[in-house]
């Protein structure tokens, strides 16, 4: 929708009111611009710095190009902390600002900062404080570019709760305490009450029902010009993007929960107790950086106890180079385990690391992530390859297993059996209507909350 006179009269705002969006990113290596954000520039070093803004920002109609500069120079000349708090909460409409950097992050918004936002204030009110209005959100749940790759086919939640674009605006609101912990018991809010995974399942659901039809055809030649990395690459696999964007909901949620209450911890080591009466919850271990490393659903639990996972490299690549150890000591609990590994390649965004063997997406000429099996290891030594599903788009294997004493799993390709010392079936993409048991009754658990 595009942002102009008319929106704001729709949302009930002065259509006369001044509409700036910083285009400094557009504008760069014009002469006097060096940076990427205006939030940051000496902005009274200028002959004339109304003139100046007026050149290198987006606008409608006539903004208030004296305010502006007034904030801009705000921002330049205070520093984080009390007097910045003051200010930002004298200058901006508190709740607007602080709901627009939560969302930002609950969603991994990558590409806000820059001049994916405009600014709003009510030219008719002495009082009026700025609002921001969000505006442009493709690079959302994980998707961004990758060497030139449909952006959709990879998975990623692990951008940071930081600034970016260089916007002191924002940098400067993170390193101030007391905004910084206005912002986390925000999103900790949204999270827990209204953004859940529940309400996602349910706008998934209501989109699916209206569009589904069309998102499983290819655009014709005179159809609207899609930008050709945000559409999905193979067609025919809606049910695993849709289930894609939960789990984008689920691991991303776990690593904010992490960045608002840091823990210590090695990277890829994680625990999680099994209380005795979970059945139907699901466990999440997440390293001390916010990676989730597995989840379970728990069926049934015969003991409770605690159990760790680590993470370790492989000599050779089975099809996935890492190998997943489950110490349950006392706890024995049976239920669907998720493995998820990561497949990533060049990213501005997200942790560049790969463990698949090859570095596509999905799947190339050679290697297919839809062929890969989990294979179970007990303290005997015996090797036990599992019913499995995979779902590549969120870099997920699952299978049904229990789990006591000391159990390795790896995550392996058909034509590799020798190197994990077993013999794996080739798996078969579900058809487009077909969701694991356990989805349907994750679906109807969602479902019945609501």
């Amino acid at each position: 929708e595009r942002v102009d006179d008319d929106l704001l009269e729709s949302n009930g705002l002065n259509p006369a009111g001044t509409l700036i969006a910083d285009d400094f990113r557009g504008n760069f290596g014009l002469p006097g611009v060096n940076r990427l954000s205006v939030f940051g520039y000496p902005i009274d070093e200028q002959d004339d710095p109304e003139a100046f803004l007026a050149e290198t920002m987006d606008s409608r109609g006539e903004p208030d190009w004296g305010a502006f500069r007034d904030l801009v120079a705000w921002v330049y000349r205070t520093p984080a902390g009390p007097e910045f708090e003051e200010g930002c909460i004298e200058r901006f409409d508190e709740d607007n600002f602080i709901d627009w950097l939560a969302i930002h992050y609950l969603i991994g918004d990558v590409d806000s900062f820059g001049d994916d936002y405009w600014l709003y204030l009510d030219a008719g009110d002495p009082d009026a404080e700025w609002m921001v209005i969000p505006w442009d959100k493709d690079l959302t749940f994980g998707t961004h570019t990758r060497r030139g790759a449909t952006v959709n086919d990879y998975f990623g939640y692990e951008s940071p709760i930081a600034s970016g674009w260089e916007n002191d605006l924002v940098g400067k609101f993170l390193d101030t305490p007391g905004l910084r912990e206005r912002l986390n018991l925000r999103m900790a809010f949204l999270m827990d009450e209204v953004f859940t995974e529940e309400y996602y399942a349910g706008q998934l659901e209501a989109h699916e029902e209206a569009i589904g039809d069309r998102l499983n055809i290819t655009p014709g030649e005179d159809a609207f010009a899609l930008h050709p990395q945000n559409h999905h690459g193979d067609l025919g696999y809606l049910a695993y993007h849709t289930e894609a964007v939960l789990d984008f909901v689920r691991l991303r949620y776990r690593f904010i929960e992490r960045a608002i209450t840091p823990v210590s911890g090695e990277p890829y080591t994680a625990s999680a107790a099994i209380p005795a009466e979970p059945e139907g919850s699901t466990v999440y271990f997440t390293d001390a950086g916010g990676w989730v490393i597995a989840t379970l659903d728990i069926a049934e639990v015969t003991e409770p106890g605690t159990i760790t996972v680590a993470v370790n490299a492989t000599p050779a690549n089975p099809g996935i180079d890492r190998r997943w150890q489950f110490d349950a000591g006392d706890a024995n609990v049976s239920g669907e385990l998720a493995l998820y590994y990561r497949n990533d390649v060049e990213s501005c965004c997200f942790p560049m690391e790969n463990w698949f063997v090859s570095d596509a997406a999905v799947r190339d000429d050679r290697y297919s992530q839809w062929d890969l099996q989990m294979v179970r290891e007990d303290e005997s030594g015996k090797l036990t390859t599992l019913e499995t599903r995979i779902n590549p788009y969120s870099n997920k294997a699952s299978a049904n297993v229990s789990l006591r004493g000391t159990t390795w799993f790896e995550v392996v390709l058909p034509d590799q059996e020798e190197l994990a010392g077993s013999s794996p079936h080739r798996q078969t993409p579900r058809a487009e209507h077909e969701v694991s048991k356990k989805g349907e009754e994750r679906i109807a658990r969602q479902q019945a909350k609501k």
